[in-house]
């Protein structure tokens, strides 16, 4: 066996994994979690922001020991566009800097948020009428008991 070296050592912090998913709590609503590692020797700082196209949905600072892993988790957002990306930015390694920027960044598709068709009936229950139409995932019909009875077919 041969070894033969291809470089030399660098150090870098690196997205090493990026997902998301539909919230099965909240309708219409996605989660997702982005790891960073630390390839370094020394303390490294990065601003993690993670966009929908151009709208950022999350973005911490963080600050890992060396060899250090973090998780990021956000949820509690809709997806319009349904393409995101996170991006290691201002990346800052004490005594050194960040050899590979390819691996600052990582993509992400989820579906589009499809807007779910309610038909509300009631008499006038403003307060959830109100509930419903503030959901911007949700296509709201109301109608009372009357209007229920005309739309039926004989």
């Amino acid at each position: 066996m041969t070894l033969a070296p291809v470089g030399a050592p660098e150090e870098t912090l690196a997205i090493t994994a990026f997902d998301a998913r539909r919230d099965p709590d909240a309708m219409g609503e996605y989660r997702l979690r982005c790891e960073v590692r630390s390839y370094s020797e020394h303390r490294a700082r990065a601003r993690l922001v993670v966009r929908d196209r151009d709208t950022v949905i999350s973005e911490e600072t963080l600050t890992l020991a060396p060899g250090e892993v973090k998780t990021h988790r956000a949820q509690g957002f809709s997806s319009a566009q349904g393409e995101l990306s996170a991006r290691l930015e201002d990346v800052l390694i004490d005594g050194g800097r960040d050899a590979l920027a390819r691996d600052d960044v990582a993509f992400a598709a989820v579906a589009p948020v499809v807007a779910t068709r309610v038909l509300l009936v009631t008499p006038g229950d403003r307060y959830l009428a109100s509930a419903l139409a503030a959901n911007p995932s949700v296509e709201l019909e109301t109608v009372d008991a009357a209007g229920l009875a005309s739309r039926r077919r004989p």
